[in-house]
Formats: C-alpha cells, sequence, structure tokens
C-alpha cells in the first residue's frame, strides 16, 4: 500500500464520518436498497451493525468503503473475549483416526525438544478407497494428501499474489458444480468430516474454486511451454492424459468459535510475531475428499464478556488511518467480524497462549493489490505489528 505522509489541509480534514445528509442530499451510508429494508445494516442509532448490512462511505477522497457487513446474528453487548492455548497434533492419534489403524511401516521421527513426527506412504486403506497417498503429522503440521491429487493440483490454473488466489485460466469456471457432487454437497461432507476428526466446535466454508481437466490440461501444456522447462518438455510421457475424474473443488474451512469464524489469513507482520491462521484446506473429487490440511484448535483457558464498540466508532478509526495518506483508487470491499489470536506467550509445554480478539476485518484493494486490516472490535485501536 503506497502512503506516504503528509499535512492535510482543511478540506480534506473535514471528510468526516457522520452518516448524515451530504450537501448534495447523497447519504454517506447505504445500507440494503431503496425498495426494501430487509437485510439492511441500520444507519440509526449509533450506526448499529447487521449481517448483510450495505455499507457505503467516502472515508476520505481517495478512500472509498464499500461492502456488506459479515457477522453473526449476535448480540454485540455480549460477545466472549477468551484466553486460549494452541493445540499440537498429537500424530499417533491423528493418522490413526484418518486411515483408521496406524500403519506398520510407518515412518517415525524423534527431534529434540519437540514432538515425533510421523509420516507414511503407501496405500492409505478402505477409509480412502485404497488410493496410495501420503500422510503427516508433526506437533505443528498436519495433512493427508493423494497421490492424485498431489499430481492435478500442481497443474490448477492459479497464481499467487500476497495472501490473495488468483485464477488465471478460464476464471469464469470458478463456481461451477460438478455431476459428482454439487459444490455445497461437496463442502457439506468436507465440513463433517474436518469437525470429526478434530473436534472442532464448527467450520464454515469460506472460499471455493471449482477445476475442470481441461483448465488444469491447458495450465500444463502452459508450464511445459515455458523457456525454463526444456527438460521437462522432452521427457517422454510429460504430459499426462486428462480426463473427467480429475474435475475437482479446492475449498478452504475457517473455523467457529462461538458464531464467529476465527482469523484465517495468514498473516506477516514487521514484528514478527507469530500470528496463527486458522485454515483447513480440502481438496474434493469424484472419489470424495483426497486433500486435507488441518488447521490448529485451540484450548479455552478462561473468558469473559465484552461490548463491542459500535460501527460509527469503528468507521472513525478506519477514516483516521486514511486521513493523512496521499492516496486514490482505494475500495475497502470487506467488513468482517473474526476473532484475532494474539499470541502472548509460550506455556511449560510450548504451546501459544494467545488472547482471542473480537476485530473487523477490512480488506483493501488497490490496482490489483490486496491487503487487510484490523480494528480491535473493543476498544477500537488498529491491531498492528
Amino acid at each position: 500500500m503506497r502512503y506516504i505522509k503528509y499535512f492535510l489541509n482543511v478540506l480534506v480534514v473535514c471528510l468526516f464520518l457522520t452518516g448524515c445528509q451530504k450537501n448534495n442530499g447523497e447519504k454517506d451510508f447505504i445500507s440494503g436498497n431503496s425498495e426494501s429494508n430487509e437485510n439492511v445494516g441500520t444507519v440509526e442509532n449509533g450506526h448499529k451493525l447487521r449481517s448483510g448490512g450495505k455499507v457505503m462511505l467516502q472515508l476520505t477522497e481517495g478512500v472509498t468503503l464499500d461492502t456488506v457487513v459479515e457477522m453473526p446474528d449476535i448480540n454485540l453487548d455480549a460477545v466472549g473475549l477468551y484466553q486460549v492455548v494452541q493445540d499440537k497434533y498429537d500424530g499417533q492419534k491423528l493418522i490413526t483416526a484418518l486411515l483408521g489403524s496406524m500403519p506398520e511401516n510407518v515412518e517415525v521421527e524423534e527431534w529434540e525438544n519437540a514432538e515425533r513426527s510421523y509420516r507414511y506412504q503407501g496405500n492409505l486403506g478402505e477409509n480412502w478407497r485404497n488410493m496410495d497417498g501420503l500422510v503427516f503429522a508433526d506437533e505443528e503440521d498436519a495433512k493427508i494428501e493423494t497421490e492424485h491429487w498431489n499430481d492435478i493440483s500442481s497443474c490448477f490454473p492459479v497464481e499467487y499474489r500476497t495472501n490473495e488466489i488468483l485464477i488465471s485460466i478460464d476464471s469464469e469456471a470458478k463456481d461451477d458444480d460438478f455431476s459428482f457432487a454439487t459444490r455445497k454437497e461437496a463442502s457439506d461432507a468436507a465440513g463433517q468430516y474436518i469437525k470429526k476428526i478434530t473436534g472442532f466446535e464448527d467450520v464454515r466454508m469460506y472460499q471455493a474454486y471449482s477445476f475442470n481437466y481441461q483448465q488444469m490440461e491447458k495450465t500444463q501444456k502452459k508450464i511445459l511451454n515455458t523457456p525454463d522447462n526444456e527438460q521437462a518438455k522432452s521427457e517422454e510421457g510429460s504430459m499426462r492424459s486428462w480426463k473427467e475424474e480429475d474435475n475437482c473443488y479446492w475449498m478452504f474451512f475457517e473455523q467457529i468459535l462461538d458464531g464467529i469464524p476465527v482469523l484465517s489469513c495468514r498473516i506477516n507482520r514487521q514484528d514478527d510475531l507469530y500470528i496463527p491462521s486458522n485454515v483447513t484446506e480440502v481438496g474434493y473429487t469424484q472419489n470424495g475428499i483426497e486433500y486435507i490440511r488441518f488447521g490448529r484448535s485451540f484450548e479455552i483457558l478462561n473468558d469473559k464478556t465484552v461490548k463491542l464498540v459500535s460501527g460509527q466508532d469503528i468507521y472513525e478509526t478506519l477514516r483516521q488511518k486514511f486521513e493523512m495518506a496521499i492516496v486514490e483508487g482505494i475500495i475497502i470491499d470487506q467488513m468482517k467480524l473474526i476473532y484475532y489470536p494474539l499470541p502472548t506467550k509460550k506455556n511449560d509445554e510450548g504451546r501459544w497462549e494467545c488472547d482471542m480478539i473480537p476485530a473487523w476485518q477490512f480488506r483493501i484493494r488497490e490496482d490489483g493489490y490486496m491487503d487487510y486490516i484490523y480494528i480491535n472490535a473493543v476498544d477500537n485501536k488498529e491491531i498492528v505489528g
């Protein structure tokens, strides 16, 4: 984000958040639509916030807030503020739960001052339709992946930009449903399985992609035809035979605590403080689940009830962040209530203790660049680091 600080003149300072009528009669806040008052995030009474409410606001001359409020239907005067400790994976228990038993030839590695790591590669058994694949777990990471998924996922038509996944081929097809299962059916099945294996209170699919075999075939041709892949291009049989059976969903799930999702974006702070994100990835084909990379769970140590500040106060803090920056064309297109796990210390077992802070996550877009801002929903201060 190109933030160049300067002293603002009086005219820009006057662009403040009130929710009142502008001189031209246009309102700063637009909730719902002009024909219906249903599903609106009302602007009266201190700008109370409701899920599905439309907010449109010119924060500064170059920054526009234009989004729908994402939040559960909860009492904002009674939200939990939790102290938690991050769980470690128990590799032996997890692999047994996934495969139905612990394979005899599983590789076990001992690490100094760390838990054992477990790795098995081979036939995954009846729970996984006797497909070959890999299952791995140590105290920090856990996943299971079939060889088929590993093969096709290497040709997904995507590229990565900061925290965002961009579709590079046939982007209009990313919302397709396939004949073996609709996206909802696949996400429901995956969500139930994740909860069964992990014991998470709840999970919710928040992002998904549909990739058909034609897209992946195009991507593989593109990869093989790049100048850096002359060796791969010359290898006999390097181009796999793509089939309809390779159609797949790639889904991302966030954990839910008291109806509020836990942070699912990966955070890179300038102070290098570790911030745990809780993304669970799932790959789903006509064979069912073929890939899971698990997010980490939390054990609640204690909690208290807090009251969230009003929407008006949050918007004012957001405006103040930008009021002294020379920026233009910035769109804030997401406003989402989450739990932000802020680590406080490691306990005697080496597990991170965190304050699970209710926070508003704002997504910022500028000229193809994307980033996030987090504002503490209790004390109305930006979470920076």
